[in-house]
């Protein structure tokens, strides 16, 4: 099995975004960032893989905002 680089804040999801924090908690309320909790409840530690959030940022903004896309 692959080892899959784990996100273990929301400043480290946000820094691998470019975006702020607050941006990224509302992208997942609002956008569905794949965002994964501890015990799935609102307030546990999030986590995130970065293969997700790439895929999802190609997805929703990738056309609009090239800069996103990893090179």
């Amino acid at each position: 099995m692959e080892d899959r680089q784990v996100l273990e804040s929301w400043k480290e999801i946000s820094a691998h975004l470019r975006r702020g924090v607050r941006t990224c908690q509302n992208w997942e309320h609002d956008l569905g960032l794949p965002i994964h909790r501890l015990d799935g409840t609102p307030k546990a530690r999030v986590f995130a893989y970065t293969d997700e959030l790439d895929l999802w940022i190609e997805e929703k903004l990738g056309r609009y905002e090239p800069e996103l896309r990893n090179p």
